[in-house]
Formats: C-alpha cells, structure tokens, sequence
C-alpha cells in the first residue's frame, strides 16, 4: 500500500505518518459535537454527535466536557481522524 493511502492499516493500527492530538468536545448543537484541541482552543472542529460518541464507546449525551485523543493523519483534502480514546478527567 502506498504511504499517502496507508492512514490506517488492516490491524487497526495508525500509521506512521500524522500525530496523536488530543481534543475537548465544548459543546454539541443539534447532531453536531464541536470540539477543541487541547494545544490550540482557539479553532472548533465539528463533527457528527452520534459518531464520535460511537467512537469514544460513551453516550451522545455525555459528550460535552469529554477529552478524547486520536490519531491525525494529513490527506489530500483535510485529514483522516482514527483510532480515538478517551482520556480520563
């Protein structure tokens, strides 16, 4: 597999390129979480609630407050977001 296609492999593993980055979800408005990363509050990303809260293991309700961290890998377009975890408050 070519390394700008590698973001994560078959074993679930993130690949060698990108960062971990870890994030505070500040709020969820309607199906969508905005959250922050920790080392630059000042933008908001946003995604889907339902997902991230699929993805972090925890209800949608639970959200906001939540610190996660993930693996960030650059694409052509943006970025890809992989293997999530929470971290403990």
């Amino acid at each position: 597999m070519e390394g700008r296609h590698a973001h994560q492999g078959l074993d679930g593993v993130a690949s060698e390129t990108g960062r971990r980055i870890e994030y505070t979800v500040v709020g969820v408005r309607g199906a969508t979480a905005n959250f922050q990363a920790a080392a630059n509050p000042s933008k908001v990303y946003r995604t889907d609630a339902a997902d991230l809260a699929m993805q972090l293991e925890i209800d949608a309700a639970d959200l906001v407050g939540q610190r996660f961290s993930c693996w960030v890998t650059p694409a052509q377009y943006g970025v890809f977001r992989s293997d999530f975890r929470r971290v403990e408050r």
